[in-house]
């Protein structure tokens, strides 16, 4: 019974025809004969009620499809169902009794984007993609902002009839969608089916036979016995070869900075050395369990099994991932990823001071590093406050004997002193990108002293115009997943940072740990262009640390 109750619930969301199906579903339940019948047009104007309804439909539709996409289409699931539809529908109705029988369009949008749609979203960035389809369609003079549609013109006429055609005519092919309709990447429906295989075969992969020859190598059948064995052995091999990262007193005393606990950023690379401790002594107690385990010394455990099958199947252990970083690769690219993150650490932790250009993809915490930076321009600026100040007091007291005459005055005014330099709360502190013209780390020369280089960022949804210096819509199948020069990052009082200044002319790009983008932002990098911002929002455009999904 549990079972055809789950296949009950599955039934009618698996029963989809694409965005067709979708939209069709969504303009007979409104403007089919019997839905007509049963909920009968407010009084007023009929012909602006019905587009209103047409353009609610279809933004139903977009919102209820663009799940196919994965994470770049919405961050997670969010259950869009024809109640949602009707009750938009109610809304309108009622919209338009309370406003003399006239759409309220700005009242029309505030309702779907904040309440019957919007109340299903509880992320930042779903909800910013979900207001900007909500703009483009929901608009009295059609549907479109600054010349950006999403390729849903009126029908000549609102018949069930004429609706069919109109579908059919006016909606591309499906592969052809997510760059018409959905403002995507072309490459993205096969991104969509590759991750649908993905997750096919790693399915798969958890459920056969682990007694069975289901290895060839180098000729010959290997069991999972032998498997096991010959991985462990590999695995611990790898981790045998590095040696425990310095902390506290240790940590100091090997690099330069000695006792210098108040810079924020010793204080992160203390952090990242004891975290990096704690997950390769997970690693190395772990496999040592399953090697003493597999020699028939002890019990295997329920936790050891589960691991033993982990491995098998390779992919990185539960127990790995609980005390590692966010990350999506298979085990060995993901040991070979841990490989230089250890290095990465080891360089700095023997320098002391930070490097030229921080690989911050390296980083377990990487938004512990952009609080630091701030924290240290907030104490640049309070430092510099107090010398100013106490100069401006200085100079004070030398001319403090004249007499106010003329002379006096004119002695003052050539001494020019120092004026007290403004303090930034740390609250007011906002990060700036600025994208430099270095496209390798090798080319950072010197470490900025305006901030902080970084570098090993990828670009998703959108292409970056070096010739410009701005972002663009990619065009190319190869403008899909760019890596992004090395950028400079600096902390600046919000009201003075340029995408505040020129609003117009920034767009906000998240930066996420992994393609999942299952976790929050690490922080938000605003980046130049001359397109209209809703392009870059439809297309998903965001930074990436962890490109690597294998």
């Amino acid at each position: 019974s549990g079972l055809l109750q789950l296949c009950r619930h599955l039934l009618p969301k698996s029963n989809t025809q694409g965005l067709k199906g979708s939209l069709r579903h969504a303009l007979f339940s409104v403007f089919g004969d019997e839905a007509t019948a049963a909920t009968p047009p407010p009084p007023g104007d009929q012909a602006e009620y019905k587009r209103a309804l047409y353009a609610t439909c279809c933004l139903h539709a977009l919102l209820q499809e663009r799940h196919r996409f994965g994470p770049l289409g919405w961050t997670r699931r969010y259950a869009f169902d024809s109640h949602d539809l009707a009750y938009a529908h109610g809304l309108l109705k009622d919209i338009m009794e309370h406003n003399g029988g006239s759409v309220a369009w700005g009242e029309v949008r505030r309702m779907c984007g904040d309440i019957t749609y919007g109340g299903h979203i509880n992320r930042r960035w779903d909800a910013r993609l979900c207001e900007t389809y909500v703009q483009l369609l929901l608009q009295q003079h059609g549907s479109g902002v600054d010349g950006v549609t999403c390729g849903f013109p009126q029908p000549p006429a609102f018949t069930p009839e004429a609706l069919d055609a109109h579908v059919d005519a006016v909606l591309p092919r499906e592969e052809e969608l997510p760059t018409t309709v959905f403002g995507l990447h072309s490459n993205q429906q096969s991104d969509a089916i590759k991750v649908a295989g993905r997750s096919l075969l790693a399915g798969l992969r958890v459920i056969e036979p682990r007694t069975a020859a289901s290895a060839i190598v180098y000729g010959r059948d290997l069991s999972a016995q032998e498997r096991i064995k010959s991985l462990l052995d590999w695995t611990l091999d790898v981790m045998n070869s590095f040696n425990p990262l310095p902390e506290g007193d240790a940590l100091r005393a090997a690099s330069a900075v000695g006792g210098a606990r108040s810079d924020p950023f010793a204080c992160v690379l203390e952090q990242e050395c004891r975290r990096m401790n704690v997950l390769l002594s997970t690693v190395r107690r772990t496999l040592v369990e399953l090697d003493t385990c597999l020699r028939g010394d002890t019990f295997m455990t329920p936790e050891i099994s589960l691991l033993r099958q982990e491995l098998l199947a390779h992919s990185v252990p539960g127990a790995w991932t609980a005390v590692a970083y966010p990350s999506t690769r298979g085990l060995v690219s993901w040991l070979a990823d841990l490989c230089q993150r250890v290095a990465h650490l080891q360089g700095w932790a023997r320098r002391g001071e930070l490097p030229k250009a921080v690989w911050l993809p390296g980083l377990f915490n990487p938004a512990a590093f952009i609080a630091a930076l701030r924290q240290r321009t907030a104490q640049r600026h309070s430092a510099s406050a107090v010398v100013a100040a106490a100069a401006a007091a200085a100079a004070r007291d030398a001319g403090g004997g004249g007499d106010g005459t003329e002379d006096d005055a004119g002695a003052g005014a050539t001494r020019a002193p120092l004026q007290p330099r403004e303090e930034i709360p740390l609250e007011d502190m906002e990060v700036v990108v600025e994208v430099t013209s270095m496209r390798s780390v090798n080319q950072v020369s010197l470490p900025s002293e305006e901030g902080v280089y970084v570098h090993g960022l990828f670009i998703e949804g959108a292409h970056w115009d070096a010739t410009n210096s701005q972002l663009s819509i990619p065009h190319g199948l190869r403008q899909y997943h760019e890596r992004m020069p090395v950028l400079l990052l600096k902390a600046m009082h919000r009201k003075r940072a340029p995408h505040a200044v020129e609003a117009g002319r920034y767009v906000a790009c998240p930066v996420f740990p992994t393609l999942a983008r299952r976790r929050r932002d690490v922080f938000v990098a605003h980046l130049r262009s001359s397109e209209p911002a809703s392009k870059f929002v439809l297309s998903g455009t965001c930074l990436i640390m962890d490109l690597c999904e294998v």
